[in-house]
């Protein structure tokens, strides 16, 4: 299978995430993805009432997050990962967690895919909001700080991330 458009009730999940934190799963999403897949971000959606790591979300939380991205119980999820298997299976278990029974890892991951001359993306990411479809973007914007040492060290740089909404 070499592209979801035709399939409409498959849903890729890029579950990327590292343990080496040089490398962020968002970032190289946005730099290389299969076509309309979703990140499934296992920072953010977890249990936010802990201060352990990745536990699961509560059932409420799940939903609001899997709904988000366009995904209900009549898809198949097939999660996948940017290096091979290594966080695809976490994922995997937290949808059957909630009961979604048509969930897959991709073996392999997105490099299985990429050997496989699967189709691949970048940049802005399409959404449904309120029926209407949207666009996002991310910037990445570096803001140099000079000479306000009370802030930060002389001559710093920045990065902050800005999302644009287009509908």
């Amino acid at each position: 299978m070499h592209s979801n458009s035709c399939i409409s009730n498959v849903k890729f999940v890029d579950s990327s995430w590292h343990l080496n934190k040089t490398r962020r799963g968002k970032e190289e999403f946005l730099q290389s993805r299969i076509p309309g897949s979703s990140f499934f971000d296992v920072d953010d959606i977890s249990d936010k009432r802990t201060t352990l790591p990745h536990m699961l979300p509560s059932e409420k939380d799940f939903e609001e997050h899997i709904s988000s991205m366009g995904i209900s119980s009549h898809h198949h999820v097939i999660v996948y990962a940017a290096i091979g298997s290594f966080s695809a299976p976490r994922v995997w278990w937290t949808f059957k967690a909630f009961g979604h029974d048509r969930v897959s890892v991709l073996d392999g991951g997105l490099p299985a895919w990429i050997s496989a001359n699967g189709p691949i993306e970048s940049g802005t990411i399409s959404l449904i909001l309120n029926g209407r479809m949207c666009y996002l973007t991310f910037f990445k914007v570096r803001i140099f700080v000079l000479n306000r040492k009370e802030i930060l060290p002389q001559n710093s740089i920045l990065l902050w991330w800005w999302i644009a909404i287009t509908c």
